[in-house]
This record gives structure tokens, sequence and C-alpha cells, in this order.
């Protein structure tokens, strides 16, 4: 039943599911309304999708009907670039319809592979648009505004094409990059994937249930477990599974990379890095002094680290407290687990104070019955979490599989930010050219969520045992800002060093990525052999790649929007909605002074950020110091 009433969060957090208990994160009652509904969500049947298909493809023939003709008048220009807005509605639909069924069964590749080709056989063709745009000087366009009004509904992403006049190549370039870039770039990701589903990652037998739990499928599971040999075993087995295909993992990242940057180099860039860099309107100094200031205060991650494998110690008797433990509380304290219905008012509760139209759009995603989430594990499934956008549409989200622990909850958290952040900008009617900003933007709204859930918890939790828990989850979500440096900062580094040559080897990224991490985790000096495996183990170096760096600033935004938060919630709500609302029609840097007040450039901003996160880290020491334990 899905339940929308935020009071009874309370009575809920005073009763979380007890370890010896039979517990279903999805009870089987309710598991076929939590996958998705294809035909409600995207097409009623075979026959609509197909008609998207081809009206997509009729709409790529309008808009060549403008080739050559695009910068001919203000009308023309505005018409090439709505007829653009319009085709990236219908094919993004009929995109994320196919990759979805491939999402939900990776044995399934037919709709993968077939939108892929659609892509690069259709977007190609496009590519006349920007570069007839970019014929255009600043003070030509400024005419075309005058005599045109409309035309400034496109206006800041015109001036953005304008801004990377010198990063495009000619027309036939493009369409051939267009047409050939799946076949460079998209190889790396397929590999990853295969080496992930073709390794027999094993099996661990659960003692309190009988049961034979699955490295991957339950990873969490297993790492939450109580019993040490069950955490101990998962963790050997997953090091053991990516430590025996190292070398391919690192083929395939060196390959990436050096595809990459040559693409990027291509466009005048120095590098992949640049590129995305110049994309989010950041400099390599930007982001080198950025990355630079937040290692700088590794110190502070760990301390955390440090003073809860201290705690540990004590309470367990551990004569060495590994990795795999951290997850363990203290005798008496029971670990939360959440089911979807009791994850979902948690969630809604959290975000009340954004408002009604917030509000209303999160129920909506959260509501099974819109079959807009698919969260039940299973065989055969593309791992993580992610939400697909939708123009003029339901966004809809994608969990491995939601196990009910408290990391879960908060990634369902984060997700439905992107949601309903997309959402908001429909219901704005904000045009679809001008809802694609940086990512670091909406990423930091989805971190965001987190941090408020987490803060909620720890507040409002009577119990000392779960008090002090959820607040050392909101210090670890606080100070995963430095892990995410630490991933972002290997990824920098692999990439300049595969293009010096001092990076071909898994040996030089396992070396790369313990003189980078031991900055900011301690694990590093403690388990170098299984944490400077961490390149092989993030996803996005191989999906997305060269992603982190908005992660970096994506953190620093949403810890930046907490601490407004926490001095006037009122006040801060209604600033945030507004921005979220207004898409993306000016400068980063503007949007940020103008909704928020906020400069990214300015020490200030990273200062009040590491003095917030130090006052939370003081408030558990106190916590840990006023509360008994026993030895188990």
């Amino acid at each position: 039943m899905h339940i929308r009433t935020a009071i009874l969060l309370l009575p809920l957090l005073a009763l979380p599911a007890r370890a010896a208990d039979a517990f279903s994160p999805v009870p089987a009652s309710e598991q076929a309304q939590y996958r998705f509904n294809f035909r409600k969500v995207f097409f009623k049947d075979d026959a609509a999708f197909r008609s998207a298909e081809k009206a997509a493809e009729r709409q790529v023939k309008e808009i060549e009907a403008l080739k050559g003709k695009v910068t001919a008048s203000p009308r023309n220009l505005y018409q090439a670039w709505k007829l653009a807005d319009d085709f990236s509605v219908t094919f993004g639909r009929v995109y994320v319809y196919q990759y979805l069924q491939y999402a939900v069964n990776t044995r399934n590749t037919a709709p993968r592979d077939r939108a892929a080709d659609t892509e690069s056989r259709l977007a190609p063709r496009l590519a006349f648009v920007t570069t007839e745009t970019q014929k255009l000087t600043p003070a030509r366009f400024q005419e075309f505004l005058k005599a045109y009004p409309p035309l400034a509904k496109y206006r800041y992403p015109i001036t953005e094409s304008l801004r990377a006049k010198a990063h495009t190549l000619s027309l036939s370039d493009e369409e051939l990059l267009g047409r050939t870039d799946p076949l460079m770039t998209k190889w790396q990701e397929d590999m990853y994937d295969l080496l992930l589903d073709r390794y027999p990652w094993g099996k661990v037998k659960d003692p309190a249930t009988g049961k034979d739990l699955d490295v991957r499928q339950d990873e969490v599971t297993i790492g939450n477990s109580t019993d040490r040999d069950v955490r101990r075993q998962g963790a050997e087995l997953t090091a053991a599974g990516y430590r025996a295909q190292r070398d391919l993992f690192a083929f395939d990242f060196v390959n990436r990379a050096r595809t990459r940057n040559k693409l990027a180099q291509m466009r005048h860039f120095k590098n992949n890095l640049d590129a995305r860099f110049f994309d989010i309107h950041l400099t390599y100094d930007d982001v080198q002094t950025a990355y630079s200031q937040i290692l700088a205060r590794g110190d502070l991650r760990k301390r955390l680290q440090t003073m809860q494998r201290a705690r540990i110690q004590a309470f367990t008797g551990y004569d060495t407290v590994h990795s795999y433990d951290m997850t363990v509380v203290p005798p008496g304290v029971e670990k939360p687990r959440f089911t979807i219905d009791q994850a979902t008012r948690i969630i809604e509760a959290s975000t009340a104070y954004l408002g009604p139209e917030y509000n209303r759009e999160l129920a909506n995603l959260l509501n099974p019955a819109n079959g807009r989430l698919d969260i039940v594990a299973g065989a055969n499934r593309v791992p993580g979490a992610f939400t697909y956008t939708m123009q003029e549409g339901q966004s809809p989200f994608f969990d491995y599989g939601y196990q009910g622990f408290l990391d879960d909850v908060s990634t369902l958290a984060h997700e439905s930010g992107h949601a309903v952040h997309q959402s908001m900008m429909n219901n704005a009617r904000i045009p679809p050219a001008t809802m694609g900003g940086p990512s670091f933007f909406t990423e930091s709204y989805a971190i965001f969520n987190e941090l408020v859930l987490a803060d909620k918890l720890y507040r409002e939790e009577k119990d000392p045992g779960r008090k002090v828990y959820y607040l050392e989850h909101l210090l670890q979500q606080m100070m995963g800002f430095y892990g995410t440096v630490r991933i972002a900062a290997v990824e920098k580094a692999g990439y300049e060093g595969v293009e010096k040559g001092t990076i071909k080897t898994a040996d030089d990224l396992d070396r790369l990525t313990g003189e980078i991490g031991r900055k900011v985790s301690i694990w590093h000096d403690l388990e170098p052999a299984e944490t400077n495996l961490l390149w092989s183990e993030v996803e996005h170096y191989y999906r997305s790649g060269t992603q982190y760096e908005n992660y970096v600033f994506a953190d620093l935004l949403a810890q930046t929007y907490f601490t407004m938060y926490k001095k006037d919630p009122a006040a801060f709500a209604k600033r945030f909605t507004a921005l979220m609302r207004n898409g993306f029609n000016d400068t980063p840097t503007n949007l940020l002074k103008k909704f928020m007040g906020i400069n990214l450039k300015d020490k200030a901003t990273y200062n009040a950020v590491f003095a917030q996160q130090e006052r939370y880290l003081n408030d558990l020491e106190q916590l840990y110091q006023s509360s008994v334990v026993s030895r188990q």
C-alpha cells in the first residue's frame, strides 16, 4: 500500500526491522508493481513505438529541409532550433524505452543495439544546425534577436553554440564523427559489462537464514550482515573478482582514455578532460585548484574513519578492524531496514518543506501504480541505480536491486531529485534546449536530498544507538566528498598519464590510486591490495567517463546548500525551487549568483563546507563519549 502520511515517520523509525526477522524490502505481493510499466510510461503498444520511430525520422527530414538556410533569416534560425527540440523529445522517448528493456535484462541486447544504431544514423544528420548557427557573429545574432523576438527562447543555447565554435569541426567531419563515435567509444562500456557478467563471483552462505547470497546481486546485504564471516567472504570474493580480470579492466580504461583524448584533440582541446571542463564552464586551473583544496582537507575524512574504527574495535574486541567491519553496530543497536513503502514515507517527509509542487511530483514518481520504478533485484540487470530524465514525460527510475538498507533509501532520495527536477522544468515549459545544463547542477540537487534525509533521521531519532548510527551515515555522506574527489583525481591523472605514456598497466593504475587515495582514506595504507583496486570498480570510468568532476562540484554545491538550509529552511526552499524550475538559460556562475548567492571559486565557499563538516564530526565525537557500549 502506498501511504503518503508524513506523520507516520516517527512510529516507523521506532520500529526498524530486526536482523533476525524475515525481512522483504519489496514484499512479494507488491513486486509486480515495482517493475516498469512500459506501456503506461512509454508506448501503449508496439505500433505506437514504431510510430514514434517514424516520427523521429520525419522530424529529421523536416529539419534537413533547412540545410544551407539556417541563418538565412531569424525565423529560419528559430525554426531549426525548435524542430531540433521536437526531435530531442521524440527520440529521447524512443531511446530510453529501448535502453531500459536492456537494463532490466542484459541478455536482451537487441533493443539497446537498435537504439544505438538509430542514434548513430539520425543524430549526425542534425550536425548542420550547429555548424550553420556558428556562421553568425555575436553582433549578427543580436540583430536577429531584435528582428524576431521569439528567438530569445533559444538565446542561451545559441550563445553556447557560438562559444563552442573554435571546437566544432566542418560539417562533413562532424557527421562522420557522429556516425563512428559509437564504434570508437561504445565497445568499452560493453566490454566492462561483459567482464562483470562472465565472471563467476560466487555465493556466500548466510548462517542466519541458510540462504546463499550472490556476491554481486546481494552485495549490500552481504556488506551489512551481522556475521563477520559473511562480510569477510563477500569482501574477499569481490576483490578476487576484480583482481582476476584487472589486466582486462586496465586495457579497457587505457583504451577508453586514449580514444576520448584523441577525439577531444580533433576538436582542438588539450585532452578529453579539457573538453569536459569547457562544457561545464570550468578551466583546468579551476578544477586543479578545487581538487587541491579538497584533498588538502582529507584529514577530516580520515579522522572520521579513525574514530569509527577505534569505536568498533572497542565494542567488538577484534584484533584488527577491517574495512568490511565498518558497517557493524554496537550490541543492542539494530540496524534499521525499510520496506519500499516505509522508504517512500521517509523520503516524502524529508522534502515536505520544499512545497506542494515538489512533493506532488515526488509522490507521482514513488507511487508504484504509475509504473515508473523498477527496483526488484534479479539476474542479468544493469548494475547501479539511475533516473532517465524525460522531456515532456515521466522520468523512470531503475535500481539494480532495492535491499531496504539506509543506503538504498538514500539512493532513492537522490534519484528522485533528478526526476522531480525534470518534472518541474516540464511544468514550467522550459524549452528542451535549455533543460540540459552542467551535470554538477542537477547532481547537486540530488545529493542535497540525501543530506537532508540523513539529517532529519538523525535529528528526530530518540533512541541513542540509532541516533549515533544516523549521524555516522550523515557524516559518511558528507565525507564522501573526499572519496568523490579521489575518484575524479585518479581519473584525471589516469587520462593525463595515458596521454604521456606513463599509465599503461593495471599496476600503474594501482599505484596511482594509492598515491591519491591515501590523502583522503586510511584504507589505502591499511588494506592497499584491496583499496588500490578502486579504479576497476568505478563503473562511471567505463560507462560515461570523465563525469566525476561534475560530482565533485555537485557535492560542494550540495553541502553549500545544506549550510543555507540549516540556517533558514523556508527561505532556502523558495530560492532553491526557483532555481530548479528555471532550467539553464545562463552560465552556471550567473545562475548561482542570481538565485543562491554562491560563488564556487571563492575559498570561503569551501571553508564554510569544511567548517560544517567539522561541527558534525565534533557532535559525533561527543555522542561516542556519552554512549556506553559493551563488547559483543
